[in-house]
Protein backbone atom coordinates (compact mmCIF):
# COMPACT_ATOMS: atom_id res chain seq x y z
CA UNK A 1 0.00 0.00 0.00
CA UNK A 2 2.55 2.80 -0.88
CA UNK A 3 0.36 4.24 -3.96
CA UNK A 4 -0.60 7.15 -2.59
CA UNK A 5 -5.01 9.20 -2.92
CA UNK A 6 -5.79 12.93 -3.40
CA UNK A 7 -8.02 15.16 -2.20
CA UNK A 8 -8.97 18.49 -4.22
CA UNK A 9 -11.06 21.19 -1.96
CA UNK A 10 -12.90 23.10 -4.11
CA UNK A 11 -12.37 26.30 -1.48
CA UNK A 12 -8.80 26.54 -1.36
CA UNK A 13 -7.42 23.82 -3.99
CA UNK A 14 -4.97 22.26 -1.44
CA UNK A 15 -3.52 18.82 -2.70
CA UNK A 16 -3.67 16.29 0.44
CA UNK A 17 -1.32 13.03 0.21
CA UNK A 18 -2.66 10.14 1.95
CA UNK A 19 -0.22 6.87 2.22
CA UNK A 20 0.61 4.40 4.88
CA UNK A 21 3.28 6.73 6.06
CA UNK A 22 0.86 9.65 7.08
CA UNK A 23 0.35 11.37 10.64
CA UNK A 24 -3.02 11.95 10.02
CA UNK A 25 -3.47 13.91 13.47
CA UNK A 26 -1.14 16.82 11.61
CA UNK A 27 -4.17 17.21 8.77
CA UNK A 28 -5.23 20.52 8.32
CA UNK A 29 -8.81 19.49 7.55
CA UNK A 30 -11.82 20.18 9.39
CA UNK A 31 -12.78 17.25 11.74
CA UNK A 32 -16.00 17.59 10.03
CA UNK A 33 -14.80 17.23 6.43
CA UNK A 34 -12.58 14.00 7.43
CA UNK A 35 -15.63 12.92 9.30
CA UNK A 36 -17.14 12.61 6.49
CA UNK A 37 -14.73 10.97 4.44
CA UNK A 38 -14.69 8.42 7.56
CA UNK A 39 -18.05 7.07 6.99
CA UNK A 40 -18.12 6.93 3.32
CA UNK A 41 -14.83 4.51 3.74
CA UNK A 42 -16.93 2.66 6.22
CA UNK A 43 -20.72 2.76 4.75
CA UNK A 44 -20.47 2.86 1.38
CA UNK A 45 -20.15 -1.02 -0.28
CA UNK A 46 -16.24 -0.16 -1.77
CA UNK A 47 -13.73 2.17 -1.80
CA UNK A 48 -14.50 2.80 -5.14
CA UNK A 49 -17.68 3.77 -4.70
CA UNK A 50 -17.03 5.94 -1.62
CA UNK A 51 -14.42 7.66 -4.06
CA UNK A 52 -17.15 8.63 -6.34
CA UNK A 53 -19.73 9.73 -3.95
CA UNK A 54 -17.32 12.11 -2.37
CA UNK A 55 -16.81 13.62 -5.57
CA UNK A 56 -20.54 13.55 -6.42
CA UNK A 57 -21.79 14.65 -3.00
CA UNK A 58 -18.49 16.82 -1.38
CA UNK A 59 -16.74 17.99 -4.60
CA UNK A 60 -13.96 15.87 -3.01
CA UNK A 61 -11.21 14.18 -5.06
CA UNK A 62 -9.87 10.76 -3.39
CA UNK A 63 -8.87 8.11 -5.25
CA UNK A 64 -10.02 4.65 -3.69
CA UNK A 65 -6.59 4.09 -2.39
CA UNK A 66 -6.09 7.13 -0.72
CA UNK A 67 -10.24 6.70 1.02
CA UNK A 68 -8.59 3.35 1.96
CA UNK A 69 -5.36 4.37 3.58
CA UNK A 70 -7.66 7.38 5.79
CA UNK A 71 -10.28 4.72 6.51
CA UNK A 72 -7.46 2.11 7.82
CA UNK A 73 -6.16 4.96 10.00
CA UNK A 74 -8.94 5.89 11.73
CA UNK A 75 -10.25 2.17 12.37
CA UNK A 76 -6.86 1.44 13.97
CA UNK A 77 -7.56 4.49 16.41
CA UNK A 78 -11.12 3.53 17.25
CA UNK A 79 -9.42 -0.24 18.08
CA UNK A 80 -6.98 1.50 20.37
CA UNK A 81 -9.48 3.45 22.09
CA UNK A 82 -11.51 0.05 22.56
CA UNK A 83 -8.73 -2.12 23.65
CA UNK A 84 -7.91 0.60 26.03
CA UNK A 85 -11.40 0.61 27.25
CA UNK A 86 -11.49 -2.72 27.73
CA UNK A 87 -8.25 -2.67 30.09
CA UNK A 88 -9.91 0.29 31.66
CA UNK A 89 -12.98 -1.86 32.44
CA UNK A 90 -11.49 -5.16 33.90
CA UNK A 91 -9.12 -3.01 36.40
CA UNK A 92 -12.54 -1.40 37.28
CA UNK A 93 -11.46 2.05 36.22
CA UNK A 94 -13.99 2.24 33.16
CA UNK A 95 -17.25 4.36 34.43
CA UNK A 96 -20.74 3.82 32.67
CA UNK A 97 -21.44 6.62 29.89
CA UNK A 98 -25.25 7.28 31.13
CA UNK A 99 -25.84 8.16 34.90
CA UNK A 100 -29.32 5.96 34.45
CA UNK A 101 -29.09 2.34 33.89
CA UNK A 102 -31.32 1.09 30.79
CA UNK A 103 -34.82 -1.05 31.78
CA UNK A 104 -34.44 -3.26 29.19
CA UNK A 105 -30.60 -4.70 28.43
CA UNK A 106 -30.18 -7.31 25.86
CA UNK A 107 -27.12 -8.49 23.53
CA UNK A 108 -27.69 -10.48 20.27
CA UNK A 109 -24.58 -12.22 19.22
CA UNK A 110 -23.54 -13.64 15.81
CA UNK A 111 -20.92 -14.58 13.52
CA UNK A 112 -20.39 -13.81 9.99
CA UNK A 113 -16.88 -14.15 7.57
CA UNK A 114 -14.81 -11.93 5.17
CA UNK A 115 -12.08 -12.94 2.95
CA UNK A 116 -8.40 -12.65 3.88
CA UNK A 117 -5.25 -12.43 1.71
CA UNK A 118 -1.49 -12.34 2.97
CA UNK A 119 -0.45 -9.10 3.56
CA UNK A 120 3.21 -9.53 2.81
CA UNK A 121 3.21 -10.56 -0.89
CA UNK A 122 3.01 -8.89 -4.19
CA UNK A 123 0.21 -7.02 -6.20
CA UNK A 124 -2.71 -9.43 -6.28
CA UNK A 125 -4.52 -12.06 -4.51
CA UNK A 126 -2.14 -14.51 -2.56
CA UNK A 127 -3.18 -17.16 0.03
CA UNK A 128 -6.57 -16.59 -0.07
CA UNK A 129 -8.80 -17.68 3.19
CA UNK A 130 -11.75 -17.34 5.20
CA UNK A 131 -11.73 -14.84 8.38
CA UNK A 132 -14.74 -15.17 10.57
CA UNK A 133 -16.11 -11.68 11.61
CA UNK A 134 -18.29 -11.42 15.04
CA UNK A 135 -20.98 -9.19 15.27
CA UNK A 136 -22.48 -7.95 18.71
CA UNK A 137 -25.94 -6.25 18.50
CA UNK A 138 -26.02 -4.34 22.14
CA UNK A 139 -29.90 -3.36 22.69
CA UNK A 140 -32.18 -1.11 25.12
CA UNK A 141 -35.74 -1.32 25.18
CA UNK A 142 -38.73 -0.03 26.83
CA UNK A 143 -40.33 -2.11 29.54
CA UNK A 144 -43.14 -4.25 28.98
CA UNK A 145 -44.73 -6.88 31.46
CA UNK A 146 -47.97 -9.51 30.72
CA UNK A 147 -50.21 -11.24 33.29
CA UNK A 148 -50.57 -14.03 30.79
CA UNK A 149 -48.52 -14.91 27.30
CA UNK A 150 -49.58 -11.47 24.46
CA UNK A 151 -49.35 -14.49 21.94
CA UNK A 152 -50.17 -18.13 22.77
CA UNK A 153 -50.75 -19.18 19.43
CA UNK A 154 -47.43 -18.79 17.35
CA UNK A 155 -47.55 -16.33 14.46
CA UNK A 156 -49.19 -18.13 10.62
CA UNK A 157 -46.04 -17.69 8.98
CA UNK A 158 -44.50 -19.87 11.16
CA UNK A 159 -47.23 -22.26 10.00
CA UNK A 160 -47.19 -21.73 6.18
CA UNK A 161 -45.14 -23.94 4.17
CA UNK A 162 -44.07 -20.95 1.31
CA UNK A 163 -43.48 -18.78 4.47
CA UNK A 164 -41.39 -21.49 6.17
CA UNK A 165 -39.35 -22.47 3.38
CA UNK A 166 -38.80 -18.66 2.25
CA UNK A 167 -37.44 -18.17 6.28
CA UNK A 168 -35.16 -20.93 6.22
CA UNK A 169 -33.78 -19.38 2.64
CA UNK A 170 -33.18 -16.40 4.51
CA UNK A 171 -31.66 -17.63 7.60
CA UNK A 172 -28.96 -19.45 5.23
CA UNK A 173 -28.26 -16.42 3.35
CA UNK A 174 -27.78 -14.01 6.26
CA UNK A 175 -23.95 -14.89 6.06
CA UNK A 176 -23.94 -15.05 2.54
CA UNK A 177 -23.39 -12.11 -0.11
CA UNK A 178 -25.41 -9.70 1.25
CA UNK A 179 -25.86 -8.07 -2.36
CA UNK A 180 -27.91 -11.04 -3.46
CA UNK A 181 -31.80 -8.85 -2.48
CA UNK A 182 -34.76 -10.13 -3.80
CA UNK A 183 -37.32 -8.05 -5.11
CA UNK A 184 -40.81 -8.02 -3.05
CA UNK A 185 -43.79 -9.87 -4.54
CA UNK A 186 -47.40 -8.55 -4.15
CA UNK A 187 -48.31 -11.63 -2.23
CA UNK A 188 -45.18 -10.83 -0.18
CA UNK A 189 -46.68 -7.28 0.95
CA UNK A 190 -50.33 -9.18 1.66
CA UNK A 191 -48.11 -11.05 3.84
CA UNK A 192 -46.41 -8.64 5.71
CA UNK A 193 -49.60 -6.56 6.56
CA UNK A 194 -50.99 -9.65 7.80
CA UNK A 195 -48.28 -10.20 9.96
CA UNK A 196 -48.56 -6.53 11.25
CA UNK A 197 -52.29 -7.18 12.13
CA UNK A 198 -51.33 -10.36 14.07
CA UNK A 199 -48.61 -9.19 15.79
CA UNK A 200 -48.38 -9.28 19.31
CA UNK A 201 -47.37 -6.01 21.31
CA UNK A 202 -43.70 -5.82 21.75
CA UNK A 203 -41.03 -3.49 23.73
CA UNK A 204 -39.90 -0.56 21.34
CA UNK A 205 -36.29 -0.52 20.89
CA UNK A 206 -34.23 2.42 22.27
CA UNK A 207 -30.86 2.30 21.05
CA UNK A 208 -28.73 -0.06 19.89
CA UNK A 209 -24.47 0.53 19.65
CA UNK A 210 -22.32 -2.34 17.63
CA UNK A 211 -19.23 -4.16 18.53
CA UNK A 212 -17.90 -5.75 15.69
CA UNK A 213 -14.17 -7.47 15.08
CA UNK A 214 -12.31 -10.21 13.49
CA UNK A 215 -10.49 -11.14 16.56
CA UNK A 216 -11.27 -14.61 18.33
CA UNK A 217 -13.86 -15.12 20.64
CA UNK A 218 -12.32 -14.57 23.86
CA UNK A 219 -11.28 -11.00 22.51
CA UNK A 220 -14.54 -10.51 21.15
CA UNK A 221 -16.40 -11.23 24.61
CA UNK A 222 -14.08 -9.01 26.51
CA UNK A 223 -14.94 -6.39 23.60
CA UNK A 224 -18.57 -6.96 24.50
CA UNK A 225 -19.07 -7.13 28.20
CA UNK A 226 -16.93 -3.99 28.05
CA UNK A 227 -19.55 -2.24 25.82
CA UNK A 228 -22.59 -3.62 28.20
CA UNK A 229 -21.21 -2.38 31.26
CA UNK A 230 -20.55 1.08 30.16
CA UNK A 231 -24.28 1.40 28.93
CA UNK A 232 -24.79 -0.15 32.40
CA UNK A 233 -26.45 -3.15 31.08
CA UNK A 234 -25.68 -4.77 34.32
CA UNK A 235 -27.87 -2.74 36.52
CA UNK A 236 -31.10 -2.98 34.21
CA UNK A 237 -34.13 -4.46 35.40
CA UNK A 238 -34.22 -6.90 32.88
CA UNK A 239 -30.93 -8.54 30.97
CA UNK A 240 -30.88 -11.13 28.37
CA UNK A 241 -28.33 -12.60 25.61
CA UNK A 242 -30.24 -14.16 22.35
CA UNK A 243 -28.91 -16.22 20.12
CA UNK A 244 -28.87 -18.60 17.58
CA UNK A 245 -27.14 -21.73 19.58
CA UNK A 246 -23.84 -21.46 18.59
CA UNK A 247 -21.45 -23.40 21.42
CA UNK A 248 -18.39 -20.46 21.56
CA UNK A 249 -21.48 -17.78 21.89
CA UNK A 250 -23.35 -19.24 24.82
CA UNK A 251 -19.81 -19.69 26.09
CA UNK A 252 -19.25 -16.17 26.14
CA UNK A 253 -22.70 -15.85 27.78
CA UNK A 254 -21.80 -17.84 30.51
CA UNK A 255 -18.60 -16.43 30.73
CA UNK A 256 -19.26 -12.63 30.98
CA UNK A 257 -23.49 -12.37 31.10
CA UNK A 258 -24.17 -13.92 34.56
CA UNK A 259 -27.59 -13.16 35.54
CA UNK A 260 -28.87 -12.36 31.98
CA UNK A 261 -31.65 -14.46 31.00
CA UNK A 262 -30.20 -17.03 27.82
CA UNK A 263 -32.81 -17.19 24.88
CA UNK A 264 -32.80 -19.42 22.01
CA UNK A 265 -33.43 -17.22 18.64
CA UNK A 266 -36.55 -18.81 17.62
CA UNK A 267 -36.28 -18.76 14.08
CA UNK A 268 -33.48 -20.90 14.25
CA UNK A 269 -34.91 -23.52 16.02
CA UNK A 270 -37.74 -23.78 13.95
CA UNK A 271 -35.14 -24.26 10.80
CA UNK A 272 -33.90 -27.31 12.65
CA UNK A 273 -37.67 -28.51 13.50
CA UNK A 274 -38.29 -28.68 10.04
CA UNK A 275 -35.22 -29.95 9.20
CA UNK A 276 -35.55 -32.62 11.48
CA UNK A 277 -38.76 -33.34 10.24
CA UNK A 278 -38.33 -33.64 6.48
CA UNK A 279 -35.55 -36.22 7.89
CA UNK A 280 -38.49 -38.15 9.78
CA UNK A 281 -40.54 -38.71 6.69
CA UNK A 282 -38.45 -38.70 3.92
CA UNK A 283 -40.33 -38.53 0.84
CA UNK A 284 -43.76 -37.91 2.76
CA UNK A 285 -44.32 -34.35 2.37
CA UNK A 286 -47.48 -34.35 4.03
CA UNK A 287 -46.52 -36.47 7.16
CA UNK A 288 -43.01 -34.02 7.10
CA UNK A 289 -45.26 -31.03 7.53
CA UNK A 290 -47.49 -32.55 10.09
CA UNK A 291 -45.02 -33.74 12.31
CA UNK A 292 -43.01 -29.66 12.01
CA UNK A 293 -46.35 -27.98 12.63
CA UNK A 294 -46.58 -30.59 16.29
CA UNK A 295 -43.30 -29.43 16.98
CA UNK A 296 -43.19 -26.23 16.41
CA UNK A 297 -46.70 -25.44 18.12
CA UNK A 298 -44.99 -27.47 21.03
CA UNK A 299 -42.05 -25.53 21.26
CA UNK A 300 -43.48 -22.20 20.99
CA UNK A 301 -45.97 -23.08 23.90
CA UNK A 302 -42.73 -24.11 25.74
CA UNK A 303 -43.07 -28.06 26.32
CA UNK A 304 -39.50 -28.94 25.76
CA UNK A 305 -39.72 -32.20 27.05
CA UNK A 306 -42.05 -33.48 24.72
CA UNK A 307 -40.20 -31.96 21.80
CA UNK A 308 -37.53 -33.76 23.21
CA UNK A 309 -39.72 -37.28 23.49
CA UNK A 310 -41.15 -37.01 19.77
CA UNK A 311 -37.72 -36.09 18.39
CA UNK A 312 -36.34 -39.28 19.89
CA UNK A 313 -38.50 -41.46 18.96
CA UNK A 314 -38.39 -40.93 15.34
CA UNK A 315 -34.64 -40.94 15.70
CA UNK A 316 -34.45 -44.40 17.61
CA UNK A 317 -36.91 -45.71 14.67
CA UNK A 318 -34.25 -44.62 12.40
CA UNK A 319 -31.60 -45.25 14.42
CA UNK A 320 -28.47 -43.90 15.06
CA UNK A 321 -25.88 -42.63 11.91
CA UNK A 322 -22.55 -44.78 10.94
CA UNK A 323 -19.82 -43.03 10.98
CA UNK A 324 -18.77 -41.10 7.62
CA UNK A 325 -22.25 -40.75 6.86
CA UNK A 326 -22.87 -37.62 4.34
CA UNK A 327 -24.24 -34.53 6.42
CA UNK A 328 -27.88 -34.77 4.27
CA UNK A 329 -28.03 -38.18 5.48
CA UNK A 330 -31.83 -38.30 7.45
CA UNK A 331 -30.35 -40.09 10.50
CA UNK A 332 -27.74 -37.62 10.54
CA UNK A 333 -30.13 -34.61 10.32
CA UNK A 334 -32.74 -36.15 12.65
CA UNK A 335 -29.66 -36.65 15.71
CA UNK A 336 -28.44 -33.72 15.00
CA UNK A 337 -32.04 -31.52 15.19
CA UNK A 338 -32.30 -33.73 18.78
CA UNK A 339 -29.34 -32.61 19.81
CA UNK A 340 -29.40 -29.24 19.35
CA UNK A 341 -33.07 -29.32 20.93
CA UNK A 342 -31.35 -30.68 23.87
CA UNK A 343 -28.31 -28.51 24.46
CA UNK A 344 -30.44 -25.59 24.28
CA UNK A 345 -33.43 -26.67 26.32
CA UNK A 346 -32.74 -24.47 29.22
CA UNK A 347 -33.00 -21.62 26.64
CA UNK A 348 -36.52 -22.36 24.98
CA UNK A 349 -38.94 -21.08 28.23
CA UNK A 350 -40.64 -18.92 25.34
CA UNK A 351 -43.95 -18.25 26.98
CA UNK A 352 -42.25 -16.56 30.51
CA UNK A 353 -40.09 -14.51 27.59
CA UNK A 354 -43.25 -13.08 26.15
CA UNK A 355 -44.96 -12.59 29.24
CA UNK A 356 -41.87 -10.75 30.59
CA UNK A 357 -41.43 -8.09 26.92
CA UNK A 358 -38.21 -9.89 26.20
CA UNK A 359 -37.42 -10.91 22.66
CA UNK A 360 -37.16 -13.90 21.01
CA UNK A 361 -35.79 -13.70 17.96
CA UNK A 362 -31.99 -12.67 17.09
CA UNK A 363 -33.32 -10.92 13.68
CA UNK A 364 -31.84 -7.68 14.78
CA UNK A 365 -28.52 -8.94 14.82
CA UNK A 366 -29.16 -11.12 11.71
CA UNK A 367 -30.15 -8.12 10.11
CA UNK A 368 -27.01 -6.58 11.63
CA UNK A 369 -24.52 -8.76 10.06
CA UNK A 370 -25.83 -8.32 6.22
CA UNK A 371 -25.13 -4.38 6.80
CA UNK A 372 -21.63 -5.33 7.62
CA UNK A 373 -21.59 -7.89 4.98
CA UNK A 374 -22.54 -5.23 2.69
CA UNK A 375 -19.15 -3.37 3.52
CA UNK A 376 -16.93 -5.99 3.74
CA UNK A 377 -17.90 -9.07 2.21
CA UNK A 378 -18.59 -9.47 -1.73
CA UNK A 379 -16.55 -12.16 -4.10
CA UNK A 380 -14.00 -9.48 -5.29
CA UNK A 381 -13.41 -8.16 -1.67
CA UNK A 382 -10.05 -9.70 -0.16
CA UNK A 383 -8.89 -8.19 2.97
CA UNK A 384 -5.34 -7.71 4.44
CA UNK A 385 -6.33 -8.91 8.26
CA UNK A 386 -5.87 -5.89 10.02
CA UNK A 387 -7.59 -3.40 7.23
CA UNK A 388 -10.54 -5.82 7.70
CA UNK A 389 -9.98 -5.06 11.34
CA UNK A 390 -9.58 -1.37 11.19
CA UNK A 391 -12.64 -0.97 8.76
CA UNK A 392 -15.15 -3.02 10.94
CA UNK A 393 -14.17 -0.67 13.84
CA UNK A 394 -15.39 2.54 11.56
CA UNK A 395 -18.28 0.18 10.33
CA UNK A 396 -19.38 -0.13 14.14
CA UNK A 397 -19.40 3.33 14.88
CA UNK A 398 -21.48 3.62 11.75
CA UNK A 399 -24.10 1.30 12.12
CA UNK A 400 -24.16 2.36 16.26
CA UNK A 401 -26.96 5.01 17.22
CA UNK A 402 -25.35 6.67 20.30
CA UNK A 403 -23.30 8.94 18.49
CA UNK A 404 -20.14 7.55 18.52
CA UNK A 405 -18.77 8.49 15.10
CA UNK A 406 -19.45 12.53 15.78
CA UNK A 407 -18.20 11.82 19.57
CA UNK A 408 -15.25 10.67 18.03
CA UNK A 409 -14.18 13.94 16.14
CA UNK A 410 -15.17 16.01 19.00
CA UNK A 411 -12.94 13.94 21.62
CA UNK A 412 -9.93 13.32 18.67
CA UNK A 413 -6.85 15.51 19.75
CA UNK A 414 -5.27 16.97 16.59
CA UNK A 415 -1.60 17.52 16.13
CA UNK A 416 0.30 20.49 14.67
CA UNK A 417 -0.70 21.90 11.35
CA UNK A 418 1.03 20.12 8.32
CA UNK A 419 4.38 21.76 7.31
CA UNK A 420 5.09 23.86 4.73
CA UNK A 421 5.11 21.66 2.02
CA UNK A 422 2.55 19.27 2.72
CA UNK A 423 -0.28 21.39 1.33
CA UNK A 424 0.03 22.24 -2.37
CA UNK A 425 -2.25 23.78 -4.93
CA UNK A 426 -3.56 21.37 -6.52
CA UNK A 427 -2.86 21.17 -10.49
Amino acid sequence: MTATGAIAIPAGRFFFPLDDKLDLRGEDFSPSLLEKLEWLGGQEDSFEKGSQTAGKLLGLEITAKGLRNLTEKLGEERAERRDAEVLQFEKGDLSPRRPEPPQVAVVFLDGGRARVRASDAPPGVHEPDWNETKVANVSTYSNLNFQEDPKPEPPEKFLDPPQVVRLIEELKGASGNAKAKKQKTAGQNKEESRDKKERMPEPKKLLRTVVATKKDSDEFGRMVVTEAAQRGFFQAVKRAVVADGGIWIWAIAALHFVGFVFILDFVHLLSHLYAGAQAAHQGDLKKAWELYAKLLRLSWGGDVLEVLKILRKHAERLGEPPKGVREDDPRKVLWGTLGYVEKNKDKMEYPRYRREGLPISSAPVESLIRQVNIRVKGTQKFWVREGLEAVLQVNAACLSEDGRLEEFWRCRRRGRAVGQNRLKPAA
